[in-house]
């Protein structure tokens, strides 16, 4: 029976799903659920139409239809709400807001890869064996047992079960034509039509789709095999299209595979070994072939024993399981794995200590080229801070301008990134007279400290005005703009922002500091703009000495503050209304969820109609 709490479930397991923090996959979960309750409507309408004989449905069956996936994706969007308002106000800010098509088919699943379906390792699996001209992408293949069982569901059901399996069809084909990216018409359209879709590449992860509805499949007919043939499955009289397809279908795909397709490849194997690349391109298809045709004829023998009743339905389904256990275990064997481990080469203890140690240490710069010996990530991973941040696809695109506007590190604009310390390989060469050695960490790395980085956060009187980012990174880039002493701040006049020249000495202390909260203490002579090195974002929120103050956006991508003279308290702390708004929908979602649960009345089970 149809209820409201298992719809809510699902709900609510979708949306734990999405906090694994994967837009991508949210999205086509999603695709999975609109196509599912556009083609269970569509059948649902089809049936009233010709039980009613009217081209129209009522508006309280229309209801009754879509009210389960209503309350799945509504009770979804509320409970993901806290991570997905802030994810879609940050996508605004990234590179990918400005994608072109052509960044977003990067990966698609190229055709000749859909040889996938039978063998996922025919153009090689790992990054040593791979040899087709196409990147290495996600393949459409779930296993040989499963593809031929989900034939079999097709084929074997009743008219009327058949019916209700379309939609799974229509699923799958959309998942496996949007996964060919730019190599088909879907993807294209999808981008055109559907809201943030031309923000995601690689086109291939749409197999999902293709692999979920296979599966579903799969599953009905792994059923039919095990019970036989069963009154309400298949038909007494069986259906002779249906048996004679499925028997043509295991008949011809065990001669293509075994019969045609591995006599060839030994053929290439042998006329192939005086070039050791053609030898081993025909060598690893020649494997993949092999392994296919073994698995296919054995889902072969055990369907035809299954429906000789030389197997019982235990016996056939722990075979079928253990058969497709054994598939996907072996073909996904050994993938983009290797003997050594994977933090070898990345181990720098000594470095490491140094750092830590260094009682002014401020930011490191690693984006030296030395990712093949410092693993992007390890200033997260160990409490440091890298003015690259972490190894990120949604990269703040103005903070991505900044960089690319310093104009090396030899420039000022480099010092006030509060970059204390580098990491590069040994003899780079580095600016003179700015850069000093203070680590030779034992292999190839090297520890130098940055002698003119400014503080985290300073002082300036000299303010420039300007409207748009574009103009503040020009205006960076002047011979004659010293960061130390001049800010540049957009979206603000000298109306609105009153500075004054300073008349004694002045300084700016951190009191406290983590990644949501910043507090400080300035000590200005005159008014003047306090600048952080800290990246501007909308979600920031600033008080001086109690009262909330705008934070300026500064020197294109950083953080400024209006500060009066004498001292004052500023503090900062991350708080963004796209978050807030978050939670409370994620607490009416948990409300929807309990009224569900408490008021919804459980349907008393009716007893199966007899078979008589």
């Amino acid at each position: 029976h149809h209820s409201l709490r298992w719809a809510a479930i699902a709900g609510f397991l979708f949306s734990l799903a999405n906090f694994a923090g994967h837009a991508q996959s949210t999205f086509y979960i999603g695709m999975i659920l609109a196509l599912f309750t556009l083609g269970h409507w569509a059948l649902k309408a089809s049936e009233w139409r010709a039980a009613h004989k009217t081209k129209t449905v009522s508006l309280p069956r229309v209801i009754a239809v879509l009210q389960y996936p209503l309350i799945t994706a509504t009770l979804t969007i509320l409970l993901t709400a806290p991570i997905l308002l802030p994810a879609m106000e940050l996508a605004r800010f990234t590179e990918r807001d400005s994608f072109t098509y052509q960044d977003t088919v990067a990966y698609s699943l190229a055709p000749a890869q859909a040889i996938g379906v039978f063998t996922p390792g025919f153009f090689g699996r790992g990054p040593a064996l791979h040899w087709s001209l196409w990147s290495r992408v996600e393949l459409p293949y779930a296993g040989v047992a499963t593809l031929i069982l989900a034939l079999c569901a097709i084929a074997l059901v009743t008219p009327a079960t058949r019916q209700r399996l379309w939609v799974w069809v229509l699923i799958g084909g959309v998942g496996f034509a949007t996964a060919l990216g730019i190599y088909g018409i879907v993807h294209g359209w999808l981008t055109w039509l559907l809201p943030i879709f031309d923000q995601f590449r690689a086109p291939a992860r749409a197999l999902v789709l293709w692999s979920f509805a296979l599966a579903v499949l799969a599953s009905i007919g792994f059923d039919i095999i095990r019970q036989g043939s069963k009154v309400d499955i298949v038909p007494n009289d069986g259906d002779a299209f249906g048996e004679a397809f499925v028997r043509g279908f295991l008949r011809w795909g065990a001669i293509g595979l075994a019969g045609i397709a591995t006599p060839l490849l030994y053929l290439a194997l042998l006329l192939t070994q005086e070039n050791e690349t053609a030898f081993l391109r025909a060598s690893v298809a020649l494997l993949a072939v092999t392994v296919a045709a073994g698995f296919w004829l054995a889902t072969w023998a055990l369907i035809a024993m299954r429906r000789a009743r030389w197997l019982s339905s235990l016996a056939v389904a722990t075979l079928l399981v253990a058969l497709l256990f054994f598939d996907l275990a072996a073909t996904g064997a050994y993938t983009d794995i290797s003997p050594t481990a994977p933090t070898r080469g990345y181990e720098h203890p000594a470095l490491l200590d140094t750092l830590r140690n260094e009682p002014m240490l401020g930011r490191i710069d690693t984006l030296t080229d030395i990712q093949n010996f410092w693993q992007p990530d390890s200033a997260a991973l160990y409490g440091l801070e890298d003015v690259g941040g972490i190894a990120n696809p949604l990269i703040l695109d103005h903070w991505q301008q900044l960089w690319e506007t310093l104009g090396g590190r030899g420039s000022r604009l480099y010092d006030m990134l509060h970059v204390t310390h580098i990491v590069v390989r040994d003899g780079t060469p580095l600016p003179e007279g700015k850069f000093e050695l203070q680590f030779d960490a034992p292999g190839e790395l090297a520890l130098y400290r940055n002698t003119a980085a400014l503080d985290r956060a300073w002082l300036v009187h000299d303010v420039q005005y300007v409207a748009t980012p574009a103009e503040a990174f020009v205006r960076l880039t002047a011979e004659d703009f010293d960061p130390a002493t001049t800010a540049i701040v957009q979206g603000a006049t000298d109306l609105t922002l009153a500075v004054a020249a300073a008349t004694a000495a002045e300084q700016v202390q951190i009191v406290d500091r983590n990644v949501n909260r910043l507090a400080l203490i300035s000590e200005a002579s005159a008014p003047g703009l306090l600048v952080l090195s800290e990246i501007w974002y909308p979600g920031w929120r600033a008080t001086v000495n109690g009262e909330p103050v705008p934070i300026l956006r500064t020197n294109g991508a950083l953080r400024g503050i209006a500060v009066p003279a004498g001292t004052s308290q500023v503090e900062m702390e991350f708080s963004p209304d796209s978050w807030r708004a978050g939670l409370l929908a994620a607490v009416a979602g948990w409300v929807l969820l309990i009224i569900i649960f408490i008021f919804e009345k459980t349907p008393k089970r009716q007893s199966a109609p007899s078979s008589k």
